[in-house]
């Protein structure tokens, strides 16, 4: 039996472990050993999980340095097989590409080669990346055959911030800088394809300037000019009707071409855009059952008519789960309020829909409060007074800039 502990007086604000108790010989194991915080943990099933084999298996990234690999088996058990605490992260995305596991990491792309269990050396500038690249990244995401990546460096006036993607039949990188022609300022949050068209969740970084939105990349010729792969005019607050200009997680409701988005900002809910109609629904809202805390950077999630929705802890956080399809909305609840929601992903399962959900309690992550300006005078009272506008009916935005260096999370 495993037990989690952590210091319990006022002034000790110490790591936690591991207590375990054998219950065949009644005795007390040996303590595991602590890793620390673990600040945001990011998971993937890769290899062949769908349907389930023997070579299934989930990689979970912890914080800024630690991942571990573990084998996924029919009866749902998983077994550690590698761990690491040298990994350059924040960890933000984990595909397949080419016979190859990718991990979009702060020091450009690791690979891992899953024949021969071992790594592979990374994509950087100039040596797997393209010349001029940065080489921390946000998001990433394979659609059809080509790997999309989104990169952010530096920050004040000049950001080094880029779109890339990789086409894998001729090998060659294309390159879009965000900021320029139809794609908003920002950094790259997250990649969701819905009716398809690419869409990537553009977050704003500083409080001056025309910043953030949804930059849409048109597969399929959308808006009948005759053109293919092109970009599109995006999606904002002040000409497509978005909620707010600050996006960082997205889902799809594939059968019925309707795009859910979450936003970086309390109080806003999820804005839903229906193809069909090429009209933005009403929102839905904490009317409708869910948080309306800010969501975690790609994490949401739309499977079998049901969305989830990740939150970082303002107020509630936990999941918001509701079931959507097409117009309709009913039952919306939250589940584990007063935890800090992480990433969303589908588990391999024979039966009933599962999904394997990352939470961590609020009260662990100093550093995310931090980022969202809780400990500057400054940001506590620019909170304050969106909640008292928010409660009055109107909605402020309250850029972030002052309050957090980097683009959170």
């Amino acid at each position: 039996m495993w037990i989690g502990t952590r210091p319990t007086q006022y002034w000790n604000d110490g790591d936690g472990t591991i207590v375990r108790w054998n219950t065949v010989n009644e005795t007390w194991s040996e303590n595991l050993a602590t890793i620390g915080n673990v600040l945001r943990v990011n998971a993937r099933f890769l290899g062949d999980c769908f349907p389930l084999t023997y070579t299934c298996e989930l990689w979970v990234a912890y914080g800024n340095s630690i991942m571990r690999r573990f084998g996924y088996t029919h009866n749902s058990t998983l077994m550690l097989l590698d761990e690491w605490t040298d990994i350059e992260g924040p960890i933000r995305g984990m595909e397949e590409w080419n016979g190859t596991y990718l991990f979009a990491s702060m020091n450009g792309i690791l690979r891992w080669d899953p024949n021969n269990e071992t790594w592979l050396d990374p994509w950087l500038e100039d040596d797997g990346l393209p010349s001029g690249s940065a080489e921390q990244f946000y998001t990433m995401e394979v659609v059809g055959n080509g790997l999309w990546l989104g990169a952010y460096e530096g920050g004040g006036w000049n950001p080094d911030s880029n779109i890339m993607m990789l086409d894998g039949t001729t090998d060659n990188w294309s390159t879009w800088e965000l900021g320029t022609g139809d794609i908003p300022g920002g950094y790259p949050a997250d990649i969701e394809v819905c009716d398809d068209i690419i869409h990537f969740m553009i977050g704003r970084v500083s409080w001056w300037g025309n910043q953030g939105g949804i930059a849409r990349f048109d597969m399929a010729d959308w808006d009948n000019d005759g053109t293919t792969n092109e970009w599109i005019a995006p999606m904002t607050e002040s000409s497509q009707g978005l909620s707010d200009d600050d996006p960082r997680a997205a889902a799809c409701d594939e059968q019925n071409d309707v795009l859910y988005i979450g936003f970086d900002t309390e109080g806003v809910g999820f804005d839903r855009y229906n193809y069909n109609t090429d009209q933005f629904m009403r929102t839905i809202d904490s009317r409708d059952g869910i948080s309306e805390d800010r969501i975690f950077p790609g994490g949401m999630l739309h499977h079998n008519n049901v969305l989830l929705a990740a939150h970082q802890y303002d107020n509630t956080g936990g999941i918001s789960r509701i079931i959507t399809a097409g117009t309709s909305t009913a039952n919306g609840q939250v589940l584990d309020p007063g935890m800090d929601g992480c990433s969303i992903e589908r588990a391999p399962s024979s039966t009933t829909p599962v999904f394997a959900i990352r939470t961590l309690r609020a009260d662990h992550r100093p550093e995310s409060r931090r980022q969202a300006g809780q400990l500057r005078p400054d940001c506590q009272r620019l909170r304050r007074t969106r909640r008292t506008h928010q409660r009055q009916g109107r909605r402020v935005r309250v850029e972030r800039d002052p309050c957090m260096g980097r683009p959170n999370q």
